[in-house]
């Protein structure tokens, strides 16, 4: 009888085990496209209630952020083949790769903080507080 018990207790407890790994939060599977991030932007731009010459002006870097950022996806994904190409070489050039990395990862990002100081200095100051 106690061996029945025992063995119920820790199929119990294995069940229970892999059932709490299961209900843990999961990223998605899937990689976010620049439609999605755009839509996702402009349902929080929404929020603001821009003015029409405020919304003319986001629209104005709204094309041009989109532009550059699927150009620099792009270049990413080509940086991407480049760096697993060099990687996957008989014999990689370290130095190589550390500089591909450095010419093209903090040009974008400054853009990128650029067109956000630029969408932030069209607002007035109650759409700033939101």
């Amino acid at each position: 009888m106690k061996r029945k018990t025992i063995f119920l207790f820790v199929v119990a407890l294995v069940a229970l085990a892999v059932f709490a790994t299961s209900c843990g939060h999961h990223r998605p599977h899937f990689r976010r496209s620049t439609d999605v991030l755009l839509s996702r932007i402009d349902r929080r731009v929404k929020l603001l209630n821009l003015t029409e010459e405020q919304q003319v002006q986001y629209e104005e870097i709204r094309d041009r952020f989109e532009q550059d950022l699927r150009r620099d996806l792009a270049e990413l994904r080509d940086l991407r083949d480049h760096l697993s190409d060099e990687l996957n070489s008989q014999d990689p050039d370290m130095e190589k790769i550390t500089e591909m990395l450095k010419m093209s990862i903090p040009e974008s990002r400054n853009r990128y903080i650029d067109y956000f100081v630029e969408f932030y200095n069209i607002l007035d100051e109650e759409q700033k507080k939101k």
